[in-house]
């Protein structure tokens, strides 16, 4: 699990492969402690914990059969960087689950983020609730229904990775895969929930499980937010 936060990735991973060791690692020692503690807890006892640089993962020594590493690799400097280091670590046929921004589904956050800076808008929390409380004053236009319906966006810590984060790289699905491709992994599938599938068929009639990007890139056409969610891919290194 690269970049397991507080824990909650772990535990989906767990839940994912029941049998196997995990190998959980986060630059964060504040994080990855309350993710200890969450297991320990849980009595989740199969996991090793690394407080390390994801581009540092090889310097664990070891190749791993799973890899999921979710909303860490759009805030890297170079999400590509981060990309392949990851792949470094992947065994032959090894199957990665990233989840990463859509450029459609955050253009109305990165239209925050640019009013955050014009307005010179502090990054402490105090601040990062005082924003919150203006948009919902204002609300209409200021306050777009994708940004309104996100948990992160009434959550105290996640009100920051949500429009304070200093850097975030939304792109299209299409870039995503390229990415993924020149770094050596293949496109498996496209993990979406029941209500984006849906609007997938009434885009494209056929099943959502054979759309590649481009059809993809036709679904948020017409429903830009289909991806708000993040795109959440799973990849095989050929």
């Amino acid at each position: 699990v690269a970049g397991c936060g507080t824990g909650q990735q772990i535990f989906v991973a767990h839940d994912r492969y029941p049998l196997a060791s995990i190998v959980a690692i986060d630059f964060s020692t504040n994080a990855m402690a309350h993710a200890v503690n969450k297991c320990a807890e849980a009595g989740l006892d199969d996991v090793t914990f690394h407080a390390m640089d994801l581009h540092q993962v090889a310097r664990l020594g070891q190749t791993f059969r799973a890899v999921e590493c979710v909303g860490v690799l759009p805030h890297l400097p170079d999400p590509e960087a981060g990309l392949a280091a990851l792949v470094r670590v992947m065994a032959p046929d090894a199957v990665l689950y990233a989840a990463v921004y859509s450029a459609r589904a955050r253009a109305p956050f990165e239209a925050l983020r640019r009013r955050i800076d014009a307005e010179g808008w502090a990054d402490d929390a105090d601040s990062r609730l005082a924003f919150r409380r203006t948009l919902i004053q204002e609300g209409g236009p200021s306050l777009p229904d994708v940004v309104a319906r996100s948990p992160d966006f009434h959550a105290a810590g996640g009100l920051r990775d949500l429009l304070f984060h200093v850097r975030e790289c939304a792109l299209p699905m299409t870039e995503w895969v390229a990415m993924a491709q020149r770094q050596g992994l293949e496109l498996l599938a496209v993990d979406t929930p029941a209500a984006t599938a849906a609007m997938a068929r009434s885009v494209v009639d056929q099943d959502p499980a054979t759309l590649t990007p481009d059809q993809w890139d036709e679904v948020e056409q017409a429903y830009p937010a289909a991806f708000a969610g993040l795109y959440r891919l799973w990849l095989v290194k050929a």
